[in-house]
């Protein structure tokens, strides 16, 4: 810097950074500061991603979609508060669920049947950190489907062990059978508890119309959670609304990370007080000789505002 300002005509910035480079004091100190506020910022920030990064990834784990609606036992949501709440502000994506209670026809081992859009479903859940939703395998263009064998079923990995490799028939709660094939995995299905669970293409179930729904996520940053509350305890009293925003509150107003996050707060802001105290300390330092180099400078004709610039060059 000090070479490439002694080209320009200006002598304020080349003196300045000239005093800085050969000053032992100005040198090394705020180069120690520098140092030492950048690695401390540079650490705090890190920590700060991971730990943010972390924190969203498990709110996506726990409720799975931004919102998740659930009716009471034995009811669904009206089509009306569906429409309501796919058409509110904010919403980006919305996909419902008819669940029903199923079992191996064979071996008589009970499992939850969810029937999903697939396209839908993926669109919702897509927003998840993670492995994506198979929706090939579940639109039946991936290697599993109703030509090689049965429906095609994304399902846990507790519920693959129990249906196998091999196509299996299965009995709804709705008397209905059906015989289906595994074409994928999944972790789980928001909105439902249990560790066995068989996802299912909504076209399984026969030509419209079908059975309402009793399942509805949510996708959309900017959803009003006041509102869904309010129009799903108005038209489905007793339905339950999960709200991924709440579950990351709890989880970021936690004890030990807001304690971590304010002790990394306070460590880079004294760090960088430090570094300011150091700065400061170097050209108190270097005061008097530069109080000599501005007085002879100024013999020469150098003008107050030109001394001021020294300085901050320096």
């Amino acid at each position: 810097l000090a070479r490439i300002a002694g080209r320009s005509r200006g002598v304020a910035a080349f003196v300045g950074l000239a005093r800085a480079t050969r000053t032992p004091a100005g040198a090394g100190l705020p180069a120690f500061a520098l140092v030492l506020v950048l690695s401390m910022v540079a650490f705090a920030a890190m920590i700060s991603t991971s730990v943010t990064r972390g924190q969203v990834a498990q709110s996506w784990r726990q409720v799975g979609a931004d919102a998740v609606i659930v009716a009471p036992n034995s009811q669904t949501i009206p089509p009306a508060l569906v429409h309501q709440i796919a058409s509110m502000p904010g919403v980006s994506a919305t996909a419902t669920g008819v669940v029903y209670g199923a079992s191996l026809t064979a071996s008589g081992a009970e499992f939850t049947a969810v029937f999903v859009g697939p396209a839908q479903y993926a669109a919702v859940t897509g927003q998840a950190p993670g492995a994506r939703f198979p929706v090939a395998a579940l639109s039946g263009t991936g290697h599993g489907n109703a030509q090689s064998g049965g429906v095609p079923a994304v399902t846990t990995a507790a519920t693959a062990e129990l249906i196998g490799a091999q196509p299996a028939q299965i009995s709804l709660d709705s008397n209905q059978t059906m015989t289906i094939k595994v074409a994928g995995r999944i972790g789980g299905v928001p909105g439902i508890g249990a560790s066995s669970v068989v996802l299912l293409p909504v076209a399984a179930l026969g030509p419209p119309p079908r059975p309402a729904p009793s399942l509805m996520l949510v996708d959309g940053s900017g959803l009003d959670a006041a509102q869904l509350r309010a129009d799903v305890s108005r038209e489905l009293p007793g339905g339950t609304v999960t709200l991924r925003s709440a579950a990351l509150a709890a989880i970021t107003g936690a004890p030990v990370p807001r304690a971590a996050q304010m002790a990394l707060a306070q460590g880079t802001a004294a760090a960088a007080g430090f570094g300011a105290l150091v700065l400061l300390l170097a050209l108190v330092l270097s005061a008097r000789t530069r109080d000599m180099t501005l007085a002879r400078l100024a013999t020469m004709g150098m003008r107050r505002w030109q001394a001021q610039l020294v300085l901050a060059a320096e």
